[in-house]
């Protein structure tokens, strides 16, 4: 399995894809999922993004990500994590120096902002240079299941394109990157580095469980 350097240095006609995960990946973050009684609407709890990674919900139970869409929200109370804003500007500087064909893709559970471009600005408050990423997409979701399917579905529609010969995925949950590497199979072709960020915004090549 290939590292980091290695990744971003590429051969002429390579060309890469790099998904980055937002909350307790690029930031830390400190909007709630509500849990709420589906019938009567009380709210039952509130889960950070960590929390929510593990979260079983009942089936009386029903999330509410209001707060993963407040642009406002997001912009005044997240904080970069250094060593994450220092991995991914050196990706998107590798794309001038090495391969005008890589992209990199931020994705997130999160659901569409109410104000995309105060979303946008706050990577910019950061110093990322989200001008030259390529896109953000919003899985959203009604459970923590569906967040992982949604991932892999754009993750695949990028894939399936065929102009990539290597990934990398930064993520805090090892269910995405679980089921990150469980699409190899479906590309043999394809180079995939799985990068896990620890509670303490540290990047490391996640070894599987």
């Amino acid at each position: 399995m290939i590292k980091f350097k290695e990744f971003i240095i590429k051969e002429q006609g390579e060309a890469s894809i790099t998904f980055v995960d937002i909350d307790d990946t690029l930031f830390n973050t400190f909007a709630k999922v509500i849990v709420k009684d589906k019938k009567t609407g009380k709210v039952l709890r509130k889960l950070s993004s960590g929390e929510f990674k593990d979260y079983k919900f009942k089936d009386d139970e029903e999330m509410d990500v209001s707060e993963f869409q407040d642009s406002k929200l997001f912009r005044n109370t997240s904080k970069a994590i250094p060593t994450m804003v220092k991995r991914i500007n050196r990706l998107i500087k590798s794309i001038d120096r090495f391969g005008k064909g890589d992209r990199v893709v931020l994705l997130t559970a999160r659901g569409k902002p109410n104000d995309l471009r105060v979303f946008r600005q706050t990577f910019r408050d950061w110093g990322i240079n989200i001008d030259n990423i390529d896109n953000a997409h919003f899985v959203g979701g009604d459970t923590a299941s569906n967040v992982v399917e949604g991932k892999a579905k754009v993750m695949r529609s990028y894939l399936d394109t065929g102009r990539f010969n290597k990934t990398m995925m930064f993520e805090d949950a090892e269910k995405n990157l679980k089921k990150f590497m469980s699409l190899k199979k479906e590309y043999p072709g394809v180079e995939f580095v799985p990068i896990l960020v620890n509670s303490s915004g540290i990047p490391k090549l996640w070894k599987g469980k």
